[in-house]
């Protein structure tokens, strides 16, 4: 057991895992964060009328859950509580403390040089009063980008990178960062191409100071921690001497008592000795850390799909919008792009251990598949809307049954006929 004043953090290694799927996971991530926030960008940009569109649509539909719900997400998205929310689980890490003090100082800096010479209006300067829900203060200008999506999606990559890319966890962390990003759409507060901008923004800054950090040993020393203990003492003081933004609403309280709480147990945790030696099983963290194989594989292919949807957008759009295409032609434009996108990524990532087949018929082989998934598909939402009552008043909830089922039958299809074990030769 150690005993040293300093608790080391153990390593999330274990004998069987495959650097190469860490790898690929990494690799994966980081793509992740980076394209579909960059499409967006380029979406909104090609038409501006669509992120308008976009904006209501979700500030409309987050408007069912409690205010009080978006606006303590929105809490968490500050660039002092993100300090908070962090620090506690980076504590033994010199390396990430050092990069998290220097990400976020140049992050808030950047972010409020980019606003001020961007200076685009907020929802409020543009709509009518009315027209969307609008929670806490009524923001007028420096929209783009989002500081709150900007500082959540840099922690985020942060505390992934601390997890070693670990595919499960990685999610649920990059899942939180995504809530807290929305609820400035739900608030009323950024537009999305805002939202997509800082998401963008921060996980590129990350990825880069950590690049930079890993090879210096300037950035190990563990003095490093003292810094991070130092300052999250000044940050808890602040936290006692901050205003809320959205004061008055449920629960946004709680947050800064709930930071100040993981603050002291970060404190607790540093100076705690480690014993991984006589660590016991735990069911759930094992399943996160160490799933089956086909499981990621399963999860890595709908991250793909989903990624998918990105380039099916913004292609469409840029050929509509910029091109001039027909709507028909954009169409189809654009689900060859997806297509083909999806495929690219999947022989990239979900299949790479998969043998090499030839690419002209492996796409071939793909692009059938996507055209015969559409009767699973929508056989599904058909079915679903026409028995059962709840999906008949819910069709959204069978749209995304039918997509489930789809994307189960195109996985079961790519894994043994696109990306076999073993190719017609072996």
């Amino acid at each position: 057991m150690s005993t040293t004043p300093f608790a080391t953090e153990p390593s999330l290694t274990a004998p069987e895992d495959a650097p190469t799927a860490r790898a690929t996971d990494a690799a994966l991530i980081r793509f992740l964060c980076i394209v579909p926030p960059l499409l967006l960008v380029l979406v909104s940009l090609a038409d501006p009328e669509l992120d308008r569109a976009l904006f209501l649509a979700l500030n409309h539909r987050a408007a069912v859950l409690p205010d009080s719900l978006w606006a303590t997400l929105s809490t968490f998205g500050g660039g002092l509580n993100m300090f908070a929310l962090a620090l506690p689980w980076l504590l033994r890490r010199p390396r990430h403390v050092a990069t998290l003090l220097l990400l976020l100082i140049v992050l808030g800096i950047g972010i409020n040089l980019f606003k001020d010479i961007v200076n685009t209006p907020r929802p409020s300067w543009v709509l009518e009063p009315g027209s969307f829900h609008l929670i806490g203060p009524n923001y007028q200008h420096t929209s783009f980008p989002s500081g709150h999506a900007a500082s959540a999606f840099a922690v985020a990559v942060l505390i992934v990178d601390l997890l070693e890319y670990r595919l499960l966890p990685s999610l649920l962390v990059l899942g939180g960062a995504l809530a807290i990003s929305l609820s400035r759409i739900a608030v009323g507060a950024h537009w999305p191409i805002d939202v997509a901008g800082g998401a963008l923004f921060g996980a590129s800054l990350a990825s880069a100071f950590l690049a930079v950090t890993a090879g210096a040993a300037f950035f190990q020393h563990r003095a490093w921690r003292v810094v991070g203990l130092v300052t999250g003492a000044l940050v808890a003081a602040l936290l006692l001497r901050s205003k809320d933004e959205f004061h008055g609403y449920a629960g946004v309280a709680a947050v800064r008592w709930l930071l100040i709480g993981g603050l002291a147990y970060g404190v607790y945790r540093n100076f705690r000795p480690t014993n991984p030696a006589g660590s016991r099983s735990r069911p759930v963290r094992d399943l996160l850390l160490y799933p089956p194989p086909e499981l990621l594989r399963l999860v890595r292919f709908g991250l793909i799909g989903a990624s998918g949807f990105c380039v099916d957008l913004s292609t469409y759009t840029i050929l509509l919008a910029k091109l001039g295409a027909p709507p028909e032609v954009a169409r189809i434009g654009a689900y060859a792009a997806a297509a083909t996108s999806n495929w690219f990524f999947n022989r990239t990532f979900t299949f790479s251990d998969r043998p090499r087949a030839s690419h002209l018929v492996q796409w071939n082989k793909y692009l059938l598949m996507c055209a015969v998934s559409f009767v699973p598909n929508f056989g599904t939402f058909w079915v679903l809307i026409h028995t059962l009552p709840v999906f008949a008043a819910h069709t959204q909830l069978a749209l995304v049954a039918g997509v489930l089922v789809g994307m189960l039958f195109n996985f079961a299809i790519a894994s043994r006929w696109i990306f076999p074990r073993h190719t017609a030769e072996g």
